[in-house]
């Protein structure tokens, strides 16, 4: 996938790279690398620091420079940069011009910008997707909408989060409007901070598993309106409920 595309992968749950990544972290200078080497090393450390920022593990107001990182992966600064530039995209950090970067916060008022721009975007998607999706993209979404998660583990918590971003992502693609695509892509990627931050707070894995099935349901039937509807209800009580413990 080019880097201009709209971009479909989530991180990994382990933070930890493992042994080929380490390997790759351990290279040093991109004047000793080539592209796909430095491509390497980019994704490897996004994937790194996307986990810590949906996780918390980099809190939000942390900041940090292009050479702390560096030292920290023991890279040149050119990958930390190409990472840091994605994160960037996917609003993720805020660059500081000559200084850095800095983890954005997380507001009540945000979540409510992102839950009615998802409302509005994603209801259309699932209309349009009961339109025309293809048979691989139904059994994908039938496997994902059985992820839930195991209240107090968090481990689970991130396994569930990634399996809902693949859905609605599956669910806009399915549409075939990459305009649309990279709307819900940019929601989605916002929303997994606010989601870490409150899931271990309520129970709710069979109500979301129930309103999954739901709109796969309508998808599988060919039926526009009903798939609307069931997104639409599944948007409203997603924020309903994380409204509610965002605030606790």
């Amino acid at each position: 996938m080019r880097r201009g595309q709209p971009r479909l992968v989530t991180p990994r749950l382990d933070s930890r790279v493992g042994d080929r990544d380490n390997t790759a972290l351990r290279m040093r200078g991109s004047r000793s690398t080539n592209p796909r080497q430095r491509r390497v090393l980019s994704d490897g450390i996004y994937d790194r620091l996307k986990v810590e920022i949906i996780t918390g593990a980099l809190k939000p107001g942390y900041y940090f420079s292009e050479t702390e990182l560096a030292r920290r992966f023991r890279v040149s600064r050119t990958p930390i940069r190409e990472a840091c530039a994605l994160l960037e995209k996917e609003g993720l950090l805020h660059s500081i011009p000559y200084k850095g970067y800095l983890i954005p916060p997380i507001t009540f008022e945000d979540l409510q910008k992102l839950y009615q721009v998802q409302l509005i975007v994603e209801s259309a998607c699932a209309e349009l997707a009961a339109r025309a999706i293809a048979s691989e993209h139904l059994h994908t979404l039938e496997q994902l909408c059985r992820a839930s998660y195991t209240f107090e583990d968090r481990k689970s918590y991130f396994e569930f989060i990634r399996a809902n971003f693949r859905f609605h992502a599956l669910i806009a693609e399915a549409t075939g409007n990459d305009l649309l695509l990279g709307i819900v892509l940019d929601v989605e990627n916002k929303l997994q901070r606010f989601f870490y931050q409150t899931i271990g707070l309520g129970a709710y894995g069979p109500q979301l598993v129930e309103e999954h099935t739901a709109i796969v349901r309508a998808l599988r039937d060919g039926d526009p309106q009903r798939a609307r509807r069931a997104m639409e209800r599944h948007i409203q009580n997603t924020k309903e409920r994380t409204s509610k413990l965002f605030l606790k």
